[in-house]
């Protein structure tokens, strides 16, 4: 091998390390008007993800994120904070794709690692076995949505997801 070649492996080698790679997990849910995927998908973020609340929102363009979560530990990289990302696309007639992400940072300061204001940051692995749990709670709440034994809950989401 060429030392040009080994000097170019050795430089995209070195650019992938550190760098915490995207993990978006997906899920098609069916039989539902956009409205209702938006907002059960928002309030599964928000219920069941425990999350603070949603910090950027785009309707048209169909994606949100939220506040960071923050759970500060006692020791040198122990505290983390999270966020959920949040990718809303049709895929035919009443079928959408969700996609999600759960970003996640690292707490790596050595000292007063339980005050969020001198935290520092680093970027962590994502993490998808949470995304793909806040999936599961989706598309079983829309599930809920369809049956004609739950049209009470259909009309009481559809009135939220309208406001």
């Amino acid at each position: 091998m060429s030392r040009a070649l080994i000097g170019l492996l050795l430089l995209a080698s070195s650019a992938l390390v550190g760098c915490a790679s995207e993990r978006w997990q997906y899920a098609t849910v069916r039989g539902v008007n956009r409205q209702l995927v938006w907002q059960a998908s928002l309030d599964v973020m928000y219920e069941k993800g425990r999350f603070p609340g949603i910090d950027i929102a785009d309707v048209d363009g169909g994606s949100a994120m939220t506040k960071w979560r923050e759970e500060l530990g006692v020791f040198h990289n122990k505290g983390e904070r999270r966020r959920a990302h949040l990718t809303l696309e049709e895929a035919g007639s009443d079928a959408y794709i969700v996609g999600m992400r759960i970003e996640r940072e690292i707490n790596s300061a050595w000292r007063n690692t339980l005050e969020s204001e001198g935290a520092e940051w680093d970027s962590g692995d994502d993490d998808p076995e949470e995304a793909q749990t806040l999936l599961f709670h989706l598309q079983v709440l829309l599930q809920a949505t369809r049956g004609t034994e739950s049209e009470d809950f259909k009309r009481r989401y559809e009135r939220r997801a309208l406001r």
